[in-house]
């Protein structure tokens, strides 16, 4: 049995390397995986055929909430949450700091069409997070979508 090597406050001393290695897969995964999320392996196959490299090839960036979000977690808990629980003011408050307004970062698909785009309006309007997000504000089919949408 091999055992892990700890630093002076008891964190692996291999742990940021396992970090990066982990947050670049999931780049990687993200990214590439975005034009067949969805697809199961017969429809993969069926397209493709036998799949040796990547399907697509990406000449330029573009925003990810799955790759947003994490990140936005971090910067909260970074700026408000170094002595506490996160709560989701929080997230809505570091959402108004660092969110460029209807660029990037997000679907700004149309306040009650995009739940990032609705919550963000809600959060620039005053109205606080979690209910900025939430179903009782914003009804069931935006609130629910895909995009972090009980996060905010």
């Amino acid at each position: 049995m091999q055992h892990t090597q700890l630093n002076h406050a008891g964190i692996p001393n291999d742990y940021v390397e396992k970090v990066y290695a982990g947050w670049l897969a999931k780049v990687i995964g993200v990214r590439h995986g975005a034009n067949i999320e969805g697809w199961t392996y017969e429809q993969i196959q069926h397209a493709f055929g036998e799949v040796t490299g990547y399907l697509h090839e990406f000449k330029n960036f573009a925003a990810d909430d799955d790759l947003n979000g994490p990140l936005f977690f971090l910067k909260a808990m970074e700026d408000y949450a170094a002595d506490r629980e996160l709560t989701a003011e929080d997230v809505g408050l570091t959402w108004l700091n660092y969110v460029p307004d209807q660029h990037g970062f997000f679907w700004w698909g149309g306040y009650g069409i995009s739940s990032e785009h609705t919550a963000y309006s809600n959060l620039k309007n005053g109205i606080a997070a979690p209910r900025s997000g939430s179903i009782e504000q914003n009804g069931a089919q935006v609130a629910e979508q895909i995009g972090g949408a009980n996060i905010y």
